[in-house]
């Protein structure tokens, strides 16, 4: 196997960080309307600003991250509007979805998805509501992946995405 060239290296630090950074916006431990500094997330990562861009585009291109001419990168803030459009979508999407996996889901899948229903749980127990949200989510992405629709899959990962940013925003009852 060949080395990885500097450009591949590149992208593979572009996508941890994005992943880094997705996780502590789906985690809610970055609000939507923080502001995202190239400096501040370099010096926290040991990157440079242009791997940090990178990752920046990449969050924007999930509509997690926005970024303001002459301002800079933010944590999204979905509109009202927005926030219905998103769940309007996964109403649509998701019982079909589910519907799909219920009928190619294997034992191991039901296991799998028995396991993420108490982790989730647990998280709320403890009163880690962040965490809950990212493990209600990644429930969602589990069934799609399960249905085996990839495309739909596709969707389904980037509304919840969003719906994660919705729920820090507008989710009034924490116990519902």
């Amino acid at each position: 196997m060949s080395p990885m060239t500097e450009a591949q290296q590149n992208t593979a630090t572009n996508d941890r960080i994005a992943r880094q950074i997705e996780q502590a916006i789906l985690d809610h431990r970055l609000a939507p309307g923080t502001k995202l500094t190239e400096d501040e997330l370099g010096s926290i990562y040991g990157v440079g600003r242009t791997i940090v861009r990178g990752a920046l585009q990449a969050l924007t291109h999930r509509g997690l991250v926005e970024t303001k001419r002459n301002r800079g990168a933010f944590v999204a803030k979905p509109s009202v509007r927005e926030a219905r459009e998103v769940l309007e979508a996964r109403a649509l999407l998701e019982p079909r979805t589910a519907r799909s996996a219920a009928m190619n889901a294997s034992p191991a899948d039901i296991r799998d998805l028995r396991r993420h229903i108490e982790r989730e749980h647990a998280a709320m127990d403890a009163g880690d509501t962040g965490r809950a949200v990212f493990l209600s989510g990644e429930f969602h992405n589990a069934i799609a992946r399960i249905a085996d629709q990839a495309i739909i899959e596709q969707f389904i990962s980037a509304l919840i995405a969003q719906s994660s940013l919705i729920v820090a925003l507008y989710w009034r009852r924490r116990d519902a």
